[in-house]
């Protein structure tokens, strides 16, 4: 029988249910929450390495392989036929391409023959409205694909602009300037044709010549651009379709307009008011619905519209994503608006960190991830918690879809930095490697950072003596890395290092083999020598000894960690430590920032 040491001190991590929470210092966070997270997911109370990425391997027909991976990525969304799976559909250097996904994994050019969109210019924006897909880029007419063939818009169809939301049957659509804007004929009106049904009714402006029964809305100058126009769903209409909100950086306008135009005129309520006063969405893709609400990417982090017009008689109205500002923070604003989201498995995905390329245009270092499925259960409700800084992949856009049959995917269109190609990822549910094109399993590199222990002595002094680990659900090799610093030191020291490895599968030929099922394995305990002492000079000290300790562990590997225990003891301190010279000698704190940007590895 073990006998506990009476003058160990014990403190660690035996959960991590509350997810990512870089807000606060390290010390004052929770003890089931995490200063950092990456590429790692806490959605069953443990941290594991997130779900894996397959990297789509595409036929291209003749002549699309060149211009559809070098051209400079414009934008994607997903286009629902009126029969038949749906189809992603990209525009990519002033040329649009079909991506078969639901099916082949083919690609296909749909552009206009002899009339190609701009290629220099930086972003597009579609919308679908019935089986009319449309695609704008505030300079070209508008560029409309049936399912069948492509065409342009001509006079008395949809004009010239940029954003566009198809909502409460009419096409609204943002002027070039994204100071105003204007919404179209009613689908299935009188402008429509009987070859269509009249739903092509959705592509005329005929109604709109008349300004007493509509004319151009127009957001107040100070308001700044338009920067996405969503619908908010709503129960109980015929639609499932609530007003409209036209978003800024500096709010949201909401337009309940009726459906009939000729009674515009005549309300005696406005049919635009003002409906959040905060930081507003900054891109169309950015902002995401999820159940009755829509989350977007504002100036100041992550926001819920509900909440913030909750907020709007409190002192703050702060974004949900403070936990996450460790990543969010130091986002460029100007690149915000090439911002993108999706919700795919109970998951916000929020793109973060944009870069900017003079070729290819803005793609993404990381994702931001709120798991939605902790306030999913019958029995108990809690608040979503935020899986953390999803890396590995440079994402020009992220979408998710599903087909009538309600099978739900996501695929992000990537930017491969060294073939110089761009190509298509997607995101699974329960894969715990990422894969190559083909099919060959890659590790997934993740890790994440405990809060600062104290031992439940704050002042007293401690030497971190060693440490144990219980790692499970381990499936081929796994490597696993331990740093630790004490107090507030900025530098991370090496710890540790070791490899465990169980059978997941078996590689050897086919021919006699004994039929085995494999099964994730785990270890009880491991565990971790004393820390290497290396002298902190600035604090005349061993760096093992301190007040507080911190871990950071970095895993290679599928698996997860159910428990890591820090041991130290306690020292006697002396209770005269001499006087501080009146003149400071200079020290240094010398060390590299830690790279948090993991990539999956063979």
């Amino acid at each position: 029988m073990a006998i506990r040491d009476p003058g160990s001190l014990p403190a660690g991590v035996v959960t991590l249910e509350r997810g990512m929470s870089s807000g606060n210092d390290p010390r004052l966070i929770p003890p089931n929450s995490a200063p950092l997270l990456v590429n790692a997911t806490v959605r069953d109370g443990y941290p594991t390495n997130r779900p894996g990425w397959r990297k789509v391997a595409l036929t291209y027909e003749r002549f699309t392989f060149t211009p559809s991976t070098s051209g400079r990525f414009q934008g994607a969304t997903l286009y629902r036929p009126r029969t038949g799976l749906p189809l992603i559909v990209a525009s990519i250097g002033g040329r649009q391409f079909r991506y078969n996904l639901w099916g082949e994994n083919s690609v296909q050019e749909i552009s206009i023959a002899g009339d190609y969109n701009p290629s220099n210019k930086l972003q597009v924006w579609f919308t679908q409205a019935e089986d009319f897909l449309l695609m704008q880029d505030g300079q070209s007419a508008v560029w409309s694909y049936n399912g069948g063939s492509s065409r342009r818009l001509g006079p008395r169809e949809i004009p010239v602009g940029t954003i566009m939301e198809y909502a409460l049957g009419r096409i609204w659509v943002a002027s070039p300037d994204r100071h105003s804007f204007v919404a179209g004929d009613l689908v299935y009106s009188s402008s429509g044709t009987a070859a269509y049904s009249y739903r092509d009714a959705v592509l005329k402006f005929t109604e709109n010549d008349f300004l007493n029964e509509g004319g151009a809305f127009a957001v107040p100058a100070g308001a700044g651009q338009i920067n996405a126009i969503r619908y908010i769903p709503n129960l109980d209409s015929s639609l499932g379709q609530g007003p409209i909100e036209v978003f800024t950086s500096s709010g949201a306008f909401s337009v309940n307009a009726p459906f009939d135009r000729t009674t515009w005129k005549d309300l005696q309520y406005p049919i635009q008011t003002v409906s959040a006063v905060c930081p507003g969405a900054q891109s169309q893709n950015g902002t995401v619905r999820v159940n009755g609400d829509i989350w977007y990417r504002g100036l100041d982090g992550i926001r819920s519209f509900i909440i913030a017009r909750r907020d709007f008689g409190m002192w703050g109205n702060v974004p949900m994503s403070d936990e996450m500002s460790e990543l969010l923070d130091y986002d460029s604003q100007n690149l915000l608006q090439y911002s993108s989201g999706a919700l795919f498995d109970n998951r916000l995905l929020m793109t973060a960190t944009p870069t900017w390329n003079a070729e290819r245009g803005t793609y993404h270092r990381a994702l931001a991830v709120l798991d939605f499925k902790l306030v999913s259960s019958m029995f108990q409700r809690t608040q979503p918690a935020w899986d953390g800084m999803w890396t590995g992949l440079n994402i020009l856009q992220i979408l998710s879809g599903q087909t009538s049959a309600g099978v739900e995917r996501c695929f992000a269109f990537v930017f491969n930095d060294v073939t110089l190609e761009n190509e298509v990822w997607e995101l699974t549910k329960t894969d715990v490697f990422d894969y190559d094109e083909n099919a060959n399993p890659l590790r997934i590199k993740w890790g994440f950072e405990t809060r600062l222990f104290d031992y439940g002595n704050p002042d007293g002094l401690k030497s971190l003596d060693t440490g144990d680990v219980a790692p499970a659900d381990i499936q081929g090799s796994v490597d696993f890395t331990f740093k630790y610093r004490s107090d507030e030191n900025p530098c991370w020291l090496d710890w540790n290092s070791f490899q465990l490895c169980a059978k997941d599968r078996n590689c050897a030929p086919t021919d006699c083999l004994d039929l085995k099922q494999y099964q994730k394995s785990y270890r009880s305990r491991v565990t971790l020598p004393r820390p290497p002492e290396v002298c902190e000079v600035s604090q005349a000290k061993p760096s093992n000894l301190g007040f507080r300790n911190q871990v950071r562990v970095e895993i290679t590997g599928a698996c997860s960690i159910k428990q890591l225990i820090l041991r130290s003891r306690a020292l006697p301190e002396s209770p005269f430590l001499g006087c501080q010279s009146s003149v400071a000698t200079c020290t240094e704190d010398t060390c590299c920032a830690m790279d948090n940007y993991f990539a999956s590895v063979t």
